[in-house]
């Protein structure tokens, strides 16, 4: 498992599901059941690091893009967060160094949340090897301190290009004309 194996399986099923979340869990699941337990391992670490970048910066547009798409509200971040990553990667690359190119996709209006994902790895992981929580975890931990994944985490991490412009919590929705035209002038969002 690598990083461009892991876009491919998103890539294939997200193809394949036609952005039914239920379809894209049906086919998630067959598609992990698939893997190995070591790949198991390798596509959760990749998913997180992915999840990582977005969550760990507050400051960053996307969650002013978020607050448009839903019309002035927020959703769980992780829950954007899926849904944002399996849109594939060059929607999910271009989003997190210009969030005002989510106004060229579909953006359905409080619907961009995907859960499934998250922990479907893990809990498949757990199935096949009949592992509870604890275990799991020093197995999970062993992973991420190994040097070679240590690497691919600075080579994932490099790839990624956040936004200059910082998140004002100030704004007001008129401001965002300014801040995301195309996005803003997307969902009308009345001021």
């Amino acid at each position: 498992m690598n990083k461009e194996l892991f876009w491919s399986i998103i890539e294939d099923v997200k193809g394949k599901s036609n952005s039914d979340n239920e379809q894209l869990t049906v086919n998630f699941n067959k598609r992990l059941s698939a893997l190995s337990i070591e790949e198991l391992l390798h596509f959760q670490f990749i998913y997180e690091l992915y999840e990582i970048a977005i969550i760990s910066v507050p400051s960053n547009l996307i969650w002013t893009a978020q607050f448009l798409i839903n019309e002035g509200s927020y959703t769980n971040t992780y829950n954007f967060a899926g849904w944002l990553i399996i849109q594939g990667k060059k929607v999910y690359l271009d989003a997190l160094a210009n969030a005002d190119t989510l106004a060229q996709i579909n953006t359905p209006k409080n619907n961009c949340e995907y859960t499934e994902l998250r922990l479907l790895a893990v809990k498949l992981y757990k199935e096949k090897t009949g592992i509870k929580k604890k275990a799991f975890q020093k197995v999970e931990s062993d992973f991420w301190n190994k040097p070679e994944t240590e690497k691919e985490q600075a080579e994932i991490k490099s790839e990624i290009t956040l936004s200059d412009i910082k998140r004002d919590r100030n704004w007001k929705i008129s401001d965002l004309e300014d801040v995301l035209p195309n996005l803003f002038k997307k969902v009308k969002i009345n001021v």
